[in-house]
């Protein structure tokens, strides 16, 4: 057992506040395997902690916090019992620093977590979801609870349009109280990738558009394509369809185009097909 402690490593703190919360947790979760969680949290706040438990704890919070900042709130947190070092001082150092429990720590919490929106259809919805999560959790610390109807409603008023279609499904099912936060983050997921396979697609033909094979096809025989590209085969059938409508598209256009430019030719001609001279 004691091999095993001594593999476990300690996670560097990057110093940033945003870090704090999965930092953190992490520690903490080391210091519950290592038999010294008592040192920074004790159930009873009179237990004295033991001098090899402080030492260990203190070190691996030394090891951890590199960073100028954190590394200074550590060096400093002595106490008269280890005057070389407190862990259960400096723990409670680290938190009052990055976890104020304060009125405007409250607010800018209550602003940072309105904030927060999905800003593209391409981003992935996944850390932008977790870091509502660790705000919601933040200011819950704070005395402020956001229930799950407030959350589900902060997510949907948050997204793009690509999101409509989840957005009325799930305002539907909350309107009969048959939605919860799990589902609705499942939906976005879906969503998510259904977007992402489109916009391959959408890569993928713009490509065979662009590129025109000059060989025969090794699949069909037909000469204009690659074989991998085939239409007969089962993977591209979904493309055939959206290959030909941007293609119809590119054609209508250039039609378009042609036609005003035909327009814009016989514009300052008269009907009889003179020209219209300028007046002087």
């Amino acid at each position: 057992m004691t091999e095993t402690l001594k593999t476990i490593r300690v996670i560097p703190f990057s110093g940033k506040e945003e870090d704090w919360n999965r930092w953190s947790k992490t520690f903490m979760a080391t210091a519950t395997v290592k038999g010294y969680r008592d040192v920074l949290a004790p159930i009873d706040p009179d237990t004295d902690a033991s001098l090899e438990d402080n030492i260990q704890a203190y070190n691996d919070l030394i090891l951890s916090c590199q960073e100028d900042i954190s590394f200074g709130i550590i060096d400093e947190s002595v106490s008269v019992a280890f005057p070389d070092g407190d862990a259960r001082v400096a723990w409670k150092n680290l938190k009052d620093r990055y976890e104020p429990n304060t009125g405007a720590a409250k607010v800018q919490a209550k602003q940072e977590f309105q904030q927060l929106k999905l800003a593209s259809s391409d981003d992935d919805p996944d850390p932008w979801l977790t870091n509502l999560e660790l705000k919601r959790r933040r200011l819950k610390t704070l005395g402020t609870n956001i229930e799950d109807d407030d959350m589900i409603l902060h997510i949907l008023n948050n997204l793009p349009k690509e999101y409509e279609t989840v957005v009325e499904l799930c305002e539907e099912d909350l309107s009969k109280g048959t939605v919860n936060l799990q589902s609705v983050k499942e939906r976005i997921r879906a969503r998510y990738t259904r977007l992402q396979k489109a916009n391959d697609n959408d890569e993928a033909i713009a490509l065979m558009m662009k590129t025109q094979f000059k060989r025969a096809c090794t699949v069909c025989g037909k000469i204009g394509h690659k074989g991998t590209d085939c239409f007969t085969l089962e993977k591209n059938k979904e493309k055939k369809e959206e290959y030909f409508k941007k293609l119809n598209e590119k054609r209508n256009k250039g039609r378009n185009n042609q036609n005003g430019n035909k327009n814009k030719k016989n514009w300052n001609r008269k009907p009889n097909g003179d020209p219209i001279r300028p007046w002087l």
